[in-house]
């Protein structure tokens, strides 16, 4: 990586304050302070802010979001994923 293609600190900083989380919706720069992200979306009453449902595609969805809290969760439940018309988990596990 060359000293252009760097990211500076601030830029990441940047990053880090950009995470939305799809149930929570925007998240403060602390990023973990929001609880009880279902991860697996199957309802749009599941997304507490109005701009993140209407960018909800086919449900269910998982979300998408990169915080901590989100992530953890995410890897809880077995890293699910969307697969073609279905949600799977890490070890094939059909969900949805």
């Amino acid at each position: 990586m060359s000293e252009g293609d760097r990211m500076s600190e601030g830029d990441r900083m940047n990053e880090v304050d950009s995470f939305v989380c799809v149930c929570w919706g925007p998240l403060p720069a602390g990023r973990d302070d929001h609880i009880g992200c279902p991860v697996i979306i199957t309802h749009e009453s599941q997304v507490v802010d109005v701009e993140q449902r209407k960018k909800l595609g086919r449900l269910p969805e998982v979300c998408w979001c990169d915080c901590l809290t989100c992530k953890r969760v995410w890897w809880d439940k077995d890293r699910p994923m969307r697969n073609g018309w279905k949600l799977v988990t890490a070890s094939g596990k059909v969900i949805a």
